[in-house]
Protein backbone atom coordinates (compact mmCIF):
# COMPACT_ATOMS: atom_id res chain seq x y z
CA UNK A 1 0.00 0.00 0.00
CA UNK A 2 1.32 3.44 -0.94
CA UNK A 3 1.40 5.72 2.09
CA UNK A 4 -0.79 8.78 1.92
CA UNK A 5 1.10 12.05 2.14
CA UNK A 6 -0.75 15.11 3.46
CA UNK A 7 0.57 18.36 2.05
CA UNK A 8 -0.31 21.66 3.70
CA UNK A 9 1.11 23.90 0.99
CA UNK A 10 2.60 27.35 1.63
CA UNK A 11 3.41 28.45 5.16
CA UNK A 12 3.97 32.19 5.38
CA UNK A 13 6.53 33.56 7.85
CA UNK A 14 6.79 37.35 8.17
CA UNK A 15 9.70 38.93 10.04
CA UNK A 16 10.37 42.62 10.73
CA UNK A 17 13.83 44.00 11.39
CA UNK A 18 13.94 45.90 13.64
CA UNK A 19 10.82 44.84 15.51
CA UNK A 20 10.89 48.09 17.48
CA UNK A 21 11.57 51.37 15.70
CA UNK A 22 11.18 55.11 15.89
CA UNK A 23 8.47 56.89 13.95
CA UNK A 24 9.05 56.75 10.18
CA UNK A 25 12.21 54.64 10.66
CA UNK A 26 12.82 52.27 7.75
CA UNK A 27 12.03 48.64 8.57
CA UNK A 28 13.01 45.56 6.52
CA UNK A 29 10.07 43.17 6.13
CA UNK A 30 11.36 39.71 5.27
CA UNK A 31 9.28 36.82 3.96
CA UNK A 32 12.21 34.66 2.81
CA UNK A 33 11.71 32.15 5.62
CA UNK A 34 8.32 31.16 4.26
CA UNK A 35 8.21 27.52 3.19
CA UNK A 36 6.17 24.87 1.43
CA UNK A 37 5.96 21.17 2.19
CA UNK A 38 4.86 20.21 -1.30
CA UNK A 39 7.02 17.95 -3.49
CA UNK A 40 9.83 19.71 -5.31
CA UNK A 41 9.39 20.34 -9.00
CA UNK A 42 5.60 20.40 -8.76
CA UNK A 43 3.27 23.38 -8.65
CA UNK A 44 3.89 23.73 -4.88
CA UNK A 45 6.96 25.92 -5.37
CA UNK A 46 6.50 29.42 -3.91
CA UNK A 47 5.94 31.99 -6.62
CA UNK A 48 4.76 35.26 -5.00
CA UNK A 49 5.36 37.21 -1.81
CA UNK A 50 2.88 40.09 -1.31
CA UNK A 51 2.55 42.65 1.51
CA UNK A 52 -0.33 44.65 2.96
CA UNK A 53 0.96 47.58 5.02
CA UNK A 54 -2.23 49.53 5.75
CA UNK A 55 -4.62 46.77 6.84
CA UNK A 56 -7.11 47.32 4.01
CA UNK A 57 -6.81 43.77 2.64
CA UNK A 58 -5.11 45.02 -0.52
CA UNK A 59 -1.53 43.83 -1.05
CA UNK A 60 0.28 46.86 -2.41
CA UNK A 61 3.90 45.63 -2.43
CA UNK A 62 5.58 42.49 -3.72
CA UNK A 63 8.88 40.76 -2.99
CA UNK A 64 10.58 38.45 -0.50
CA UNK A 65 12.09 41.54 1.14
CA UNK A 66 10.42 44.94 1.21
CA UNK A 67 11.43 48.10 3.05
CA UNK A 68 8.83 50.47 4.49
CA UNK A 69 8.83 53.29 7.07
CA UNK A 70 7.14 52.44 10.36
CA UNK A 71 4.10 54.67 10.62
CA UNK A 72 1.42 54.52 13.30
CA UNK A 73 0.45 55.82 16.70
CA UNK A 74 1.94 52.98 18.77
CA UNK A 75 2.29 49.97 16.48
CA UNK A 76 2.52 49.10 12.81
CA UNK A 77 1.24 45.79 11.42
CA UNK A 78 2.25 44.25 8.10
CA UNK A 79 0.64 41.16 6.57
CA UNK A 80 2.49 38.82 4.20
CA UNK A 81 0.72 36.57 1.71
CA UNK A 82 2.72 33.85 -0.03
CA UNK A 83 1.31 31.99 -3.03
CA UNK A 84 2.63 28.90 -4.78
CA UNK A 85 2.57 28.06 -8.47
CA UNK A 86 -0.74 26.23 -8.04
CA UNK A 87 -2.45 29.28 -6.55
CA UNK A 88 -2.48 28.03 -2.93
CA UNK A 89 -1.68 30.76 -0.38
CA UNK A 90 -1.09 31.46 3.29
CA UNK A 91 -0.75 34.64 5.32
CA UNK A 92 1.20 35.78 8.36
CA UNK A 93 1.34 39.12 10.16
CA UNK A 94 4.15 40.84 12.00
CA UNK A 95 3.95 43.81 14.36
CA UNK A 96 6.43 46.63 14.78
CA UNK A 97 6.30 48.59 18.02
CA UNK A 98 6.73 52.31 17.35
CA UNK A 99 8.57 54.42 19.88
CA UNK A 100 7.14 57.93 19.62
CA UNK A 101 9.37 60.38 21.42
CA UNK A 102 6.39 62.70 21.69
CA UNK A 103 7.18 66.37 21.14
CA UNK A 104 4.55 69.01 21.84
CA UNK A 105 2.71 70.28 18.75
CA UNK A 106 3.28 73.76 17.37
CA UNK A 107 0.40 76.24 17.14
CA UNK A 108 0.08 78.88 14.43
CA UNK A 109 -2.80 81.33 14.86
CA UNK A 110 -2.50 82.68 11.32
CA UNK A 111 -2.80 86.37 10.56
CA UNK A 112 -2.06 89.13 10.96
CA UNK A 113 -5.75 89.90 10.46
CA UNK A 114 -7.41 93.18 9.49
CA UNK A 115 -11.01 94.34 9.74
CA UNK A 116 -12.79 97.58 8.87
CA UNK A 117 -16.12 99.34 9.05
CA UNK A 118 -19.19 98.01 7.24
CA UNK A 119 -22.31 100.05 7.96
CA UNK A 120 -22.70 100.34 11.72
CA UNK A 121 -20.35 97.45 12.46
CA UNK A 122 -17.17 95.78 11.30
CA UNK A 123 -16.37 93.04 8.79
CA UNK A 124 -15.84 89.60 10.29
CA UNK A 125 -12.43 87.97 9.98
CA UNK A 126 -11.65 84.32 9.30
CA UNK A 127 -9.32 82.98 11.99
CA UNK A 128 -7.21 80.21 10.51
CA UNK A 129 -5.01 77.86 12.53
CA UNK A 130 -4.37 75.31 9.80
CA UNK A 131 -0.66 76.18 9.67
CA UNK A 132 -0.30 74.51 13.09
CA UNK A 133 1.46 71.15 12.96
CA UNK A 134 2.55 68.12 14.95
CA UNK A 135 6.32 67.36 14.73
CA UNK A 136 5.49 63.68 15.38
CA UNK A 137 3.55 63.24 12.13
CA UNK A 138 2.87 60.77 10.57
CA UNK A 139 2.72 58.87 13.90
CA UNK A 140 0.56 61.44 15.66
CA UNK A 141 -1.83 64.22 14.67
CA UNK A 142 -3.58 67.33 15.91
CA UNK A 143 -7.01 66.58 17.37
CA UNK A 144 -7.95 69.87 19.05
CA UNK A 145 -7.72 73.57 18.20
CA UNK A 146 -8.70 75.82 21.16
CA UNK A 147 -8.89 79.62 20.90
CA UNK A 148 -8.70 82.34 23.54
CA UNK A 149 -10.37 85.42 22.03
CA UNK A 150 -11.01 87.39 25.25
CA UNK A 151 -7.50 87.37 26.74
CA UNK A 152 -8.49 85.53 29.93
CA UNK A 153 -6.06 82.61 29.54
CA UNK A 154 -8.89 80.10 29.09
CA UNK A 155 -9.15 78.17 25.82
CA UNK A 156 -12.03 76.65 23.87
CA UNK A 157 -14.46 74.60 25.89
CA UNK A 158 -12.51 75.36 29.08
CA UNK A 159 -13.65 78.99 28.85
CA UNK A 160 -17.21 79.22 30.17
CA UNK A 161 -17.62 82.98 30.22
CA UNK A 162 -19.36 83.27 26.87
CA UNK A 163 -16.54 84.76 24.78
CA UNK A 164 -17.34 82.60 21.79
CA UNK A 165 -21.10 83.03 21.91
CA UNK A 166 -21.33 79.29 21.33
CA UNK A 167 -23.16 77.77 24.31
CA UNK A 168 -21.10 80.04 26.52
CA UNK A 169 -17.72 78.70 25.35
CA UNK A 170 -14.79 80.22 23.53
CA UNK A 171 -14.09 79.02 20.02
CA UNK A 172 -12.76 75.61 18.92
CA UNK A 173 -11.70 74.40 15.49
CA UNK A 174 -8.93 74.89 12.95
CA UNK A 175 -10.95 77.65 11.24
CA UNK A 176 -13.33 80.23 12.70
CA UNK A 177 -14.82 81.68 9.50
CA UNK A 178 -16.87 84.61 10.89
CA UNK A 179 -15.17 85.91 14.00
CA UNK A 180 -16.21 89.35 15.24
CA UNK A 181 -15.88 91.08 18.59
CA UNK A 182 -18.34 93.60 20.05
CA UNK A 183 -15.34 95.44 21.52
CA UNK A 184 -13.84 96.44 18.17
CA UNK A 185 -13.24 100.13 17.44
CA UNK A 186 -11.08 101.91 14.86
CA UNK A 187 -7.45 101.99 15.96
CA UNK A 188 -7.70 98.93 18.22
CA UNK A 189 -5.28 96.02 17.90
CA UNK A 190 -6.72 92.85 19.42
CA UNK A 191 -4.62 89.79 20.26
CA UNK A 192 -6.11 86.30 19.89
CA UNK A 193 -4.37 83.09 20.92
CA UNK A 194 -4.51 79.48 19.74
CA UNK A 195 -3.51 76.28 21.54
CA UNK A 196 -3.43 72.92 19.72
CA UNK A 197 -3.34 69.42 21.25
CA UNK A 198 -2.35 66.02 19.87
CA UNK A 199 -3.85 62.54 20.26
CA UNK A 200 -1.77 61.97 23.42
CA UNK A 201 -3.42 65.09 24.92
CA UNK A 202 -0.13 66.99 24.81
CA UNK A 203 -0.80 70.65 24.04
CA UNK A 204 1.31 73.40 22.51
CA UNK A 205 2.29 76.70 24.03
CA UNK A 206 -0.17 79.33 22.80
CA UNK A 207 0.47 81.19 19.56
CA UNK A 208 -0.67 84.78 19.09
CA UNK A 209 -2.10 86.74 16.18
CA UNK A 210 -3.14 90.37 15.93
CA UNK A 211 -6.40 91.78 14.55
CA UNK A 212 -6.04 95.40 13.44
CA UNK A 213 -9.26 97.45 13.32
CA UNK A 214 -9.24 100.20 10.68
CA UNK A 215 -11.74 102.25 8.67
CA UNK A 216 -11.38 100.45 5.34
CA UNK A 217 -12.43 96.78 5.38
CA UNK A 218 -9.84 94.64 3.54
CA UNK A 219 -10.52 91.87 1.04
CA UNK A 220 -11.04 88.37 2.42
CA UNK A 221 -9.50 85.33 0.76
CA UNK A 222 -8.26 81.79 0.98
CA UNK A 223 -5.71 79.66 -0.85
CA UNK A 224 -7.63 76.62 -2.15
CA UNK A 225 -4.69 74.79 -3.74
CA UNK A 226 -1.94 73.89 -3.40
CA UNK A 227 -2.10 73.68 0.38
CA UNK A 228 0.46 72.48 2.88
CA UNK A 229 -0.13 69.20 4.71
CA UNK A 230 -1.40 67.37 1.61
CA UNK A 231 1.90 65.76 0.60
CA UNK A 232 2.27 68.21 -2.29
CA UNK A 233 5.60 68.37 -4.11
CA UNK A 234 5.75 70.69 -7.12
CA UNK A 235 8.29 69.88 -9.82
CA UNK A 236 9.13 71.46 -13.14
CA UNK A 237 6.63 73.04 -15.50
CA UNK A 238 3.59 75.20 -14.90
CA UNK A 239 1.21 74.86 -11.97
CA UNK A 240 -1.91 76.73 -10.90
CA UNK A 241 -2.71 78.51 -7.65
CA UNK A 242 -6.45 78.42 -7.01
CA UNK A 243 -7.99 80.89 -4.57
CA UNK A 244 -11.22 82.38 -3.29
CA UNK A 245 -11.61 86.13 -2.67
CA UNK A 246 -14.30 88.62 -1.66
CA UNK A 247 -14.40 92.29 -0.77
CA UNK A 248 -16.97 93.80 1.61
CA UNK A 249 -17.30 96.89 -0.61
CA UNK A 250 -17.23 94.98 -3.90
CA UNK A 251 -13.95 96.58 -4.99
CA UNK A 252 -11.67 95.22 -7.69
CA UNK A 253 -8.98 93.17 -5.93
CA UNK A 254 -5.42 92.69 -7.16
CA UNK A 255 -4.15 89.25 -6.12
CA UNK A 256 -0.37 88.81 -6.04
CA UNK A 257 1.22 85.38 -5.52
CA UNK A 258 4.40 85.33 -3.42
CA UNK A 259 6.49 82.16 -2.94
CA UNK A 260 9.62 82.26 -0.83
CA UNK A 261 9.52 86.10 -0.83
CA UNK A 262 9.47 86.13 -4.65
CA UNK A 263 6.48 87.57 -6.55
CA UNK A 264 5.60 84.92 -9.13
CA UNK A 265 2.24 86.00 -10.56
CA UNK A 266 -0.62 88.45 -10.36
CA UNK A 267 -4.22 88.82 -11.45
CA UNK A 268 -7.12 91.22 -10.88
CA UNK A 269 -10.55 90.02 -9.75
CA UNK A 270 -13.85 91.91 -9.92
CA UNK A 271 -15.74 91.06 -6.72
CA UNK A 272 -19.55 91.23 -6.34
CA UNK A 273 -21.12 94.25 -4.63
CA UNK A 274 -22.89 91.98 -2.14
CA UNK A 275 -19.57 90.84 -0.65
CA UNK A 276 -19.89 87.24 -1.84
CA UNK A 277 -16.79 85.27 -2.80
CA UNK A 278 -15.55 84.36 -6.27
CA UNK A 279 -12.83 81.95 -7.28
CA UNK A 280 -9.79 82.71 -9.38
CA UNK A 281 -6.43 81.29 -10.36
CA UNK A 282 -2.87 82.30 -11.14
CA UNK A 283 -0.65 80.26 -13.46
CA UNK A 284 2.95 80.02 -12.23
CA UNK A 285 6.10 78.79 -13.98
CA UNK A 286 7.80 76.57 -11.39
CA UNK A 287 11.15 77.50 -12.93
CA UNK A 288 10.72 81.00 -11.47
CA UNK A 289 10.36 79.59 -7.94
CA UNK A 290 13.35 78.78 -5.67
CA UNK A 291 13.68 75.14 -4.61
CA UNK A 292 13.02 73.83 -1.12
CA UNK A 293 10.19 74.08 1.41
CA UNK A 294 8.71 77.54 0.90
CA UNK A 295 5.79 79.62 2.13
CA UNK A 296 3.09 80.40 -0.45
CA UNK A 297 1.14 83.62 0.18
CA UNK A 298 -1.40 85.75 -1.65
CA UNK A 299 -1.51 89.51 -1.10
CA UNK A 300 -5.00 90.93 -1.62
CA UNK A 301 -5.20 94.68 -2.35
CA UNK A 302 -8.47 96.50 -3.09
CA UNK A 303 -6.74 99.76 -4.08
CA UNK A 304 -8.62 101.68 -1.40
CA UNK A 305 -6.28 101.00 1.50
CA UNK A 306 -7.60 97.53 2.28
CA UNK A 307 -4.80 94.94 2.15
CA UNK A 308 -4.76 91.38 3.47
CA UNK A 309 -2.34 88.46 3.20
CA UNK A 310 -3.42 84.80 3.22
CA UNK A 311 -1.23 81.71 3.09
CA UNK A 312 -1.34 78.05 2.11
CA UNK A 313 -1.29 76.82 5.71
CA UNK A 314 2.43 76.11 5.95
CA UNK A 315 5.37 75.39 3.68
CA UNK A 316 5.16 73.53 0.35
CA UNK A 317 7.98 71.55 -1.26
CA UNK A 318 9.30 72.79 -4.61
CA UNK A 319 11.71 70.23 -6.06
CA UNK A 320 12.91 70.12 -9.66
CA UNK A 321 15.97 67.92 -9.00
CA UNK A 322 15.66 64.18 -9.67
CA UNK A 323 16.98 61.81 -6.97
CA UNK A 324 20.14 59.80 -7.53
CA UNK A 325 19.53 56.04 -7.70
CA UNK A 326 22.21 53.37 -7.14
CA UNK A 327 21.67 49.61 -7.56
CA UNK A 328 24.07 47.63 -5.38
CA UNK A 329 24.98 43.98 -4.80
CA UNK A 330 24.62 42.98 -8.47
CA UNK A 331 27.72 42.01 -10.43
CA UNK A 332 28.17 43.11 -14.02
CA UNK A 333 27.14 39.70 -15.33
CA UNK A 334 24.28 37.68 -16.80
CA UNK A 335 22.07 35.54 -14.57
CA UNK A 336 19.88 32.55 -15.33
CA UNK A 337 16.14 32.91 -14.62
CA UNK A 338 15.49 32.19 -10.98
CA UNK A 339 19.11 32.87 -9.99
CA UNK A 340 19.01 36.67 -9.98
CA UNK A 341 20.10 37.87 -6.52
CA UNK A 342 18.17 40.49 -4.61
CA UNK A 343 19.51 43.93 -5.38
CA UNK A 344 19.95 46.66 -2.80
CA UNK A 345 18.74 50.04 -3.97
CA UNK A 346 20.04 53.30 -2.53
CA UNK A 347 18.29 56.58 -3.30
CA UNK A 348 19.62 60.01 -2.39
CA UNK A 349 17.72 63.26 -2.76
CA UNK A 350 19.07 66.67 -1.80
CA UNK A 351 15.66 67.93 -0.66
CA UNK A 352 14.08 64.77 0.72
CA UNK A 353 15.64 62.74 3.53
CA UNK A 354 13.21 59.83 2.98
CA UNK A 355 12.27 59.56 -0.73
CA UNK A 356 9.68 56.98 -1.72
CA UNK A 357 11.28 53.94 -3.35
CA UNK A 358 9.39 51.35 -5.39
CA UNK A 359 11.04 48.49 -7.22
CA UNK A 360 9.66 45.98 -9.68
Amino acid sequence: MTPLRVVNGPQAVAIANPARAGCNFEVLFDGSRSTTDGPAGSDFDLARWEWDFDGDGQFEAEGQEVRRPAVGRERFVATLRVTDEGGRSDTDSVEVIIDVDNVAPVANAGGPYVTGRIGDGFAAVALDGRASFDPNEPCDELVRYDWDTDNDGLYGADDGNGAGALAGRDYTGAQIPDYASPGWRVGLVQVVRLRVCDSFDVCSPPAEAEITVQNEPPPVGEVLSPRAGQGVCIGAGEFTIRFRVSDPAGDRVTVTAIIGDVEVGQTAVDTPDDGSAVEGQIAVDAGEVPQGELALELRLDDGEGGVAVVNAGGRIMFDRSAPEVRILDLADACYSPGDVPNARIEVEDNLDDAPNVASD
